[in-house]
Formats: C-alpha cells, structure tokens, sequence
C-alpha cells in the first residue's frame, strides 16, 4: 500500500475523544472549536458526536445514557452501533480531559487529509478533462484547496 491509500483515520483518537465527552462534565467546551461531526471518519462516531452536540446546545447533561436516548429519539441508534457500541466506546477508549485537545486537533488533521487527498484526485480528474480551460480548471482546484483548510 502506498501512502495515497494509507487510512487518513484512527478509530482510537475518535473513540477516545467521544468516550471522554460522555465521561468528564463540560468537556465539549474544549472541542468545540476544533471539530464538527464530519470530522470523524466512522459514520458512527459522527452520529454520537452529533448526539452530544445537540445534548450541549439543549443545556443537557451529556453521559451514555442521554447519548442513548437522544440516538434513540433521532431514530439513529441502530446506525451508531446501538448499545454495545456506545458502551464499547466509554468502557474502552476513555482518554481523559488531559489528552482531549490533543486527540482532537490529531482528528482534524486527518479529517483536512482526507479532504485534501479527495481534492487531489478531483484535481487529477480535471486535469484530464478537456472540457474546461486550463485557467478554469487552476481557479477550480484552488478554490477547493482553499476550503480544505
């Protein structure tokens, strides 16, 4: 495998980071700024923090128990691996207030990678496509370089 399809995620930090919010009271303060759910490249880790953003906003204690419910209200538990995911990820992946911000900034950097390697390869596919000026195409592909950061 190359490094073009080397895995741009770490399920350890995405869980580590969630297990945490559901664990230490106010710590998506420290998060807040530094992801959004399409940060996380697991469809269900991006389901839970989805939970726990709303839970915030709504003024709600966030733990496993109102992450379930507000799953369950959403009708989206199933997708985000029911009740022994959600358990999984508190009992095994705790990583402390210590470490969030850490975690978090790590995730973000995989998330803008993946964003970057998909806009690469778009960049290639336009490079090829003779339906577009060549000015065109540079204006394009900075554009969309630009929202990647």
């Amino acid at each position: 495998m190359n490094n073009l399809q080397a895995p741009l995620q770490n399920l350890d930090y995405e869980n580590g980071v969630l297990a945490t919010l559901m664990s230490v009271d106010n710590s998506y303060i420290h998060v807040s700024e530094i992801l959004n759910e399409d940060d996380f490249s697991f469809e269900r880790n991006r389901l839970i923090f989805r939970a726990v953003k709303a839970l915030v906003n709504k003024g709600f204690p966030v733990d496993c128990s109102t992450v379930h419910d507000q799953l369950e209200q959403t009708k989206t538990l199933h997708s985000a691996g029911g009740d022994e995911y959600t358990t999984f990820v508190l009992s095994s992946s705790f990583i402390g207030l210590f470490n969030l911000v850490h975690y978090a900034k790590r995730i973000k950097e995989l998330s803008q990678q993946r964003r970057l390697r998909s806009v690469l390869f778009g960049a290639h596919s336009a490079i090829n496509d003779d339906g577009n000026d060549v000015d065109v195409k540079i204006s394009n592909i900075v554009s969309e370089l630009i929202e990647v950061s």
